[in-house]
């Protein structure tokens, strides 16, 4: 396992941080993926993981569900309600996302718009609300950018977080930190209805 160090110097930190708002959040993430796992992910998709998303997954291949309701417990501990994808659930989402590039461009729009290369996002998180957040894969200007799309927010045309996953993390460690806003939203906690437990969540400021 080889990952770029910036990017796990961030993550450990950023786990670090979100374990002392609530280690209950941080015990949601998953164990790492495999080699085998990943490379059938690259296989499916045809590309090569930017490595940033690579040592991500291969850190913690996204999050658990609870056990209640089929929902994820405490896993939402990203803005807005986020929550790290697996890759059993982007590969759940490659022949959605592969189709719907397809009739975009089938439709006239060009492959270097957002919807004209959706077969080139790699989803990292998923919200209750059909919101998805990717980092593009197309090469270019954007390739590594993280993006917002999602009903919940009404980002449609997508909304950029930031320029890479380590640069998102880095932000969100920063928050964490100093109990500062990242897009309008501000670290905090809850306690679960459910479980009692005491998870990470982000109250919208605007």
């Amino acid at each position: 396992m080889t990952h770029p160090a910036p990017f796990d110097q961030v993550w450990t930190r950023f786990l670090h941080l979100l374990g002392m708002y609530s280690p209950a959040s941080v015990a949601t993430l998953q164990p790492g993926a495999t080699a085998e796992q990943i490379a059938h992910l690259e296989a499916v998709q045809g590309f090569a993981l930017h490595p940033d998303v690579r040592a991500l997954l291969e850190h913690h291949n996204g999050t658990v569900y609870a056990e209640y309701g089929g929902a994820d417990e405490g896993a939402n501990f990203l803005p807005m309600g986020y929550m790290l994808d697996s890759i059993d659930r982007i590969l759940a989402g490659h022949e959605w996302r592969t189709t719907f590039s397809a009739e975009n461009r089938a439709s006239g729009l060009g492959e270097e718009t957002l919807y004209g290369h959706a077969h080139q996002w790699v989803p990292i998180a998923h919200s209750i609300d059909a919101g998805i957040l990717f980092v593009e894969h197309r090469p270019g200007p954007t390739y590594g950018h993280v993006i917002e799309l999602g009903i919940g927010s009404g980002a449609f045309e997508g909304t950029l977080w930031a320029n890479t996953l380590l640069e998102f993390f880095d932000a969100l460690a920063h928050s964490l930190n100093t109990r500062s806003p990242f897009r309008d939203e501000t670290p905090g906690v809850r306690e679960s209805n459910l479980t009692g437990k005491i998870y990470a969540h982000w109250d919208w400021q605007g």
